[in-house]
């Protein structure tokens, strides 16, 4: 009943567990965007942490950082949020990702907004 989650979109277990950390984003795509990292994983059916969000891609002289993405739920109970991704390095730089909710239904402590870029 406790695992790691496997990736962004895996619950980490079904009582108690830690959400997969979502993918960074890739390189630049077309336009000089950075990509978006994927979303953190949900923690737990009851319990759980939540997955940290994926960072943008950055880089120097890149027109527009990636953002980072949403912090994984940390439970559908209870549980502690993950920590938003932080966005990429850019002439505009990408927008940190906004920390996951501790809990869906009842309550928990949020995860950290992640960082521009």
């Amino acid at each position: 009943v406790f695992s790691d989650g496997a990736g962004s979109i895996y619950a980490g277990g079904s009582l108690f567990g830690i959400g997969g950390a979502g993918g960074d984003g890739g390189a630049a795509q077309a336009g000089g965007h950075g990509g978006t990292g994927g979303l953190g994983g949900l923690g737990g059916l009851v319990f759980g942490l939540g997955g940290h969000g994926g960072n943008g891609f950055g880089a120097p002289g890149l027109a527009f950082g990636g953002n980072g993405s949403q912090g994984g739920y940390g439970g559908l109970l209870f549980g502690i949020g993950g920590a938003g991704g932080n966005g990429g390095t850019g002439v505009v730089p990408g927008v940190g990702g906004q920390g996951g909710f501790g809990g869906y239904y009842f309550f928990g402590p949020n995860g950290a907004n992640g960082l521009p870029g």
